[in-house]
């Protein structure tokens, strides 16, 4: 289980960016991991337009 925090501070016309995520990884099988993830993305910096962005995603990882 874990909790990440970025800021990237933009240079020119875009702005500066802070990403948070919050991940748990589990053992599925034997040599198999699976991994839970959300992100939230504040000011993104390439979408002016857009001022938070979410994304959930599910990873897996084997060791052989």
């Amino acid at each position: 289980m874990g909790v990440a925090y970025t800021w990237v501070q933009a240079v020119g016309r875009t702005r500066n960016k802070s990403n948070i995520e919050v991940f748990y990884r589990f053992p599925f099988f034997p040599g198999l991991d699976t991994t839970f993830s959300y992100q939230a993305v504040i000011n993104p910096a390439s979408d002016l337009g857009v001022d938070f962005v979410s994304v959930f995603s599910f990873r897996f990882r084997m060791v052989y």
